[in-house]
């Protein structure tokens, strides 16, 4: 613990050397403390948490820097790989007139004044469509394959179209109890969403100047689509393309024939009536997995046919061919 008469305000949050050498603070009495180095010149009392511990190392970066690449992914919810989940340290971008960063833990770019940034947990941070381009410059670094950067495109679109929640945050969002509109209604708007997300991922890419990784972005853009829940759902989608299967509507709301809500369908061949339901690890809990036998019960009994999907049946290629299997003789 810190002496008594180490200043209170440098207690309870990071601070620069700097600021502990202005309030009277020697740099010899700083390393007797026992602090904690957060990076170059920056300490605390205490070990700080993933959220603070990106603040407290914005303290030592130059002025005008924001979170960009994984960093940025990361504080918009938009899925990494688990080779980049294995990485550690953070990016971080500044404008081109500066030098580059260079510090332990700490990856540095140039470039910010062409990013669009924003703010995310009071952090700076390159917004979610400069994000899905800038993950071109990864494709090689990070063997980043086109359908990463289509699950990642389509967390991206998520915050194009709502930038004040982050990629997979729906809570609240509810459907209408009574269908206003018709299906085919339905199926335009979200088009129109889904171009409108497209566009802008195309106009940030556009501007770039030689862009890296440009080719695998124009192959994964056309394939980028809203709404989508979890990675996993955009990987069960994309499965389905690869097999030139009709392509699943995402998270389709289904109405009965009198209007009354029903339920939400993970991947939906409205024409076909089926659906496919992704499961993750959550729904093998009890309570879920009561509601989601009521939810088959339910669009079964107003004749939709629903399939289970697990992520064996998307890894494994045996698994993978008997679930395409049964599907292609339910669309049939």
């Amino acid at each position: 613990m810190p002496s008594a008469s180490f200043p209170d305000d440098l207690t309870v949050r990071a601070f620069t050397r700097r600021e502990a050498r202005d309030l009277g603070v020697s740099n010899g009495s700083i390393q007797r403390q026992g602090l904690v180095r957060v990076t170059h010149g920056v300490h605390a009392v205490a070990g700080v948490e993933e959220g603070s511990r990106r603040a407290a190392l914005l303290l030592g970066l130059p002025r005008g820097s924001a979170f960009s690449h994984t960093s940025a992914a990361a504080l918009h919810d938009m899925p990494l790989t688990p080779r980049q989940l294995q990485r550690a340290g953070d990016e971080v971008m500044c404008p081109s007139g500066r030098g580059p960063i260079r510090r332990s833990g700490v990856r540095g770019h140039r470039g910010l004044e062409s990013r669009a940034v924003t703010c995310r947990d009071g952090l700076p941070v390159v917004d979610a469509a400069d994000t899905w381009c800038d993950f071109g410059e990864l494709v090689r670094r990070d063997g980043l394959s086109v359908d990463d950067l289509v699950v990642l495109g389509d967390a991206a679109a998520n915050v194009v179209l709502r930038p004040e929640r982050t990629a997979y945050d729906f809570e609240g969002i509810w459907p209408e109890p009574w269908a206003t509109t018709t299906l085919t209604e339905r199926l335009e708007a979200q088009e129109r969403r889904d171009l409108l997300a497209r566009a802008e991922l195309f106009r940030r890419l556009d501007a770039r100047c030689r862009p890296r990784g440009k080719r695998v972005l124009e192959l994964a853009l056309p394939l980028i689509r809203s709404k989508v829940r979890s990675p996993m759902e955009s990987r069960a989608r994309l499965t389905f393309h690869w097999a030139g299967f009709p392509e699943p509507v995402v998270n389709l709301d289904i109405y009965a024939a009198d209007g009354h809500w029903v339920a939400e369908g993970d991947l939906v061949w409205p024409e076909q009536m089926v659906i496919g339901e992704y499961q993750g690890a959550h729904h093998a809990e009890r309570a879920r997995a009561s509601a989601d036998a009521d939810r088959r019960q339910r669009l079964d009994d107003h004749g939709w046919r629903t399939r289970e999907i697990w992520a064996e049946d998307l890894f494994d290629r045996e698994r993978r061919m008997a679930m395409l299997t049964r599907f292609d003789a339910l669309l049939s």
